[in-house]
């Protein structure tokens, strides 16, 4: 990914107290071995200090007894990445707000599992977008971008880089802060060949960087090069916005047959899509009349002239 746009994501800073700190992964390194040499130094000076078999017994309980410790730490991990699972399903289920607290409950259950809290503090930020609250989002983001969790070796950084770097802009787009939205689009292009591991995670703020520049045809373009593949590749609330955005689109691009077609049986209420109609009146009017079942008026003015 581009050092300068992770350098810029790692300089926000949070006006207000941040509760979602995430241990930092060398010093969480550093520490865990600094434990592991104490544990093991106070199982040694028993076996040293009293000898024969009471020592040896003593050392190996002070082992036993810190080996039961971990696995019990670590018997949470299943558990809590159950709950995880659960709060996305509230997050796509159009419970958003449910699964913000779940997020918020998970993050600082986790503190001291920090490589999965830094994928919860993650998942705070994308419902964090989803919640009409981009710049709180990018926190987060920067926060789990620097705990060095998402990128400590290369399967994780496979899986949780283009995550990250769709998430930051959508956040960017919905703020209408296309510049940077852009940037990060791209910020995966190269020889690592990740962008193209990942362009069903990349549609929804491609969509909407065009459409908000007033491209609908390039949008159009996009949506159609992975149309028949987001069936089951998506959730259905992304899915839902995704057809309502490309209804918007062929209308746009004077095509209202095809537009109503695309909303026939689309089932969609006006605060489901609040948190992108909030920054984004000429769509948010299109919303409306979608919602109240007119959405072939006449809408010259809604289009920006070049």
């Amino acid at each position: 990914m581009n050092p300068s746009l992770e350098q810029e994501l790692l300089a926000l800073e949070s006006p207000h107290r941040f509760e979602h700190r995430v241990f930092r992964r060398r010093p969480w390194f550093a520490f865990g071995a600094f434990v592991l040499v104490l544990v093991l130094a106070g199982a040694a000076l028993p076996i040293v200090l009293m000898g024969g078999w009471p020592g040896l017994i003593s050392g190996a309980s002070i082992y036993l007894g810190f080996l039961l410790w971990v696995i019990i730490r670590l018997r949470r991990v299943p558990a809590l990445t159950h709950r995880s699972l659960d709060a996305s399903v509230l997050l796509f289920s159009d419970r958003a707000g449910e699964a913000v607290a779940a997020f918020d409950r998970l993050a600082l259950e986790a503190r001291d599992l920090p490589r999965i809290q830094a994928v919860f503090v993650l998942n705070r930020g994308i419902a964090a977008t989803r919640t009409g609250n981009a710049f709180y989002a990018r926190l987060l983001f920067a926060e789990a971008l620097r705990s060095g969790w998402l990128t400590a070796n290369a399967s994780t950084a496979t899986v949780y880089t283009p995550l990250l770097a769709s998430s930051v802009a959508l956040s960017y787009a919905v703020d209408n802060d296309l510049d940077q939205a852009q940037r990060w689009l791209t910020a995966l292009d190269g020889p690592a060949g990740q962008r193209a591991l990942t362009p069903l995670l990349m549609l929804l703020p491609t969509v909407l960087v065009y459409l908000k520049r007033n491209e609908p045809a390039r949008a159009l373009n996009e949506l159609d090069e992975y149309w028949l593949r987001l069936d089951g590749a998506l959730p259905g609330t992304t899915l839902r916005e995704l057809q309502v955005l490309r209804a918007w689109a062929e209308q746009l691009e004077g095509n209202d047959h095809a537009s109503r077609r695309l909303l026939d049986g689309v089932r969609v209420r006006r605060e489901q899509l609040e948190w992108l109609t909030r920054t984004w009146p000429e769509f948010e009017r299109f919303v409306a009349d979608v919602c109240d079942g007119f959405p072939f008026a006449d809408r010259s003015q809604d289009r920006v002239q070049p």
